[in-house]
């Protein structure tokens, strides 16, 4: 068995990897990512796509079936007008949504989605592969993806989508396999995803065996909305165009780090605001 690795910056920086933007760049130069957003708690998407955009990618889009559109423009102005707002006709027509565009290059599915059309989430899963898109799922997404695995596997790309549960919704995927680092592994390889399981220490395991143990914590992130966070800077670094295990691992290490100075009181949508400084970091190590 591969040994496990612990998570560190040397891992996925440098060239090819998570490396500063460039002087003469273009926002398209650093990817357009999506989040479905759902009827539930429009604060999760935008978490998610405040942390895609602090984490540097281009653009981020946010798209909204009827039913939440409206709510969360209003809120989107307040909190984070960056981001642009677009309705849907629901889940199931995310395809179309998505091909209309090929610029759109990473999708976060699940924040706040809601579990009153699983059917759609899934549809939305699949069509986000069978395009060849990054893909990341997380939350209410999850749920969708138990016993339906082979959603993730509709497209030819040799890219894996990351799928990012805690403990229960990892209980819930995998219901016979240990919280432990076989566990994850076994995870993995069963879903041909890049898992990374959330706690005190996140375990990350890819699909051929490769195991990354993030071992800087960071109690703070004990918060509701963490973990939207952290789906969000993934999906940013996809759409900026690091590989699946990297992005995963740069977004663990990325997200704990925010969290550290912070100590007691630390809520989701402080993290954010802390990531370019994070990042400003990467360059001094």
């Amino acid at each position: 068995m591969i040994s496990a690795l612990e998570n560190d910056p040397a891992l996925w920086t440098g060239p090819g990897k998570l490396e500063p933007k460039r002087g003469a760049a273009h926002k398209y130069d650093y990817g357009h990512a999506l989040v479905l957003a759902g009827p539930v708690m429009a604060g999760a998407a935008i978490l998610a796509g405040r942390s895609v955009m602090r984490i540097g990618a281009g653009l981020c889009t946010i798209a909204a079936p009827p039913g939440s559109a409206q709510a969360l423009r209003t809120a989107v102005l307040a909190a984070a007008p960056h981001l642009i707002v677009q309705e849907i006709a629901g889940f199931s027509e995310f395809g179309g949504f998505l091909r209309d565009d090929p610029r759109r290059n990473a999708v976060l599915i699940g924040p706040g989605a809601g579990l009153d059309d699983l059917s759609g989430l899934r549809m939305a899963i699949r069509e986000t592969v069978a395009q060849g898109r990054a893909l990341v799922v997380d939350g209410d997404g999850l749920r969708a993806l138990a016993g339906n695995f082979e959603l993730l596997h509709a497209g030819t790309v040799a890219s894996v989508p990351v799928l990012t549960p805690h403990d229960g919704e990892f209980s819930a995927l995998f219901p016979d396999l240990a919280l432990d680092e076989d566990g994850v592994r076994a995870a993995a390889e069963r879903a041909r995803a890049v898992v990374l399981l959330k706690g005190a220490l996140t375990r990350i395991a890819h699909p051929d065996g490769r195991l990354w143990l993030n071992v800087a914590r960071a109690p703070g992130l004990a918060t509701a909305g963490s973990g939207d966070v952290l789906a969000g800077i993934i999906s940013g670094l996809l759409a900026r165009g690091l590989l699946p295990e990297d992005a995963a691992c740069a977004g663990a290490w990325i997200h704990a780090q925010a969290a550290r100075p912070a100590g007691e009181g630390l809520v989701a949508s402080d993290l954010p605001d802390r990531l370019p400084n994070v990042l400003a970091g990467l360059s001094t190590l």
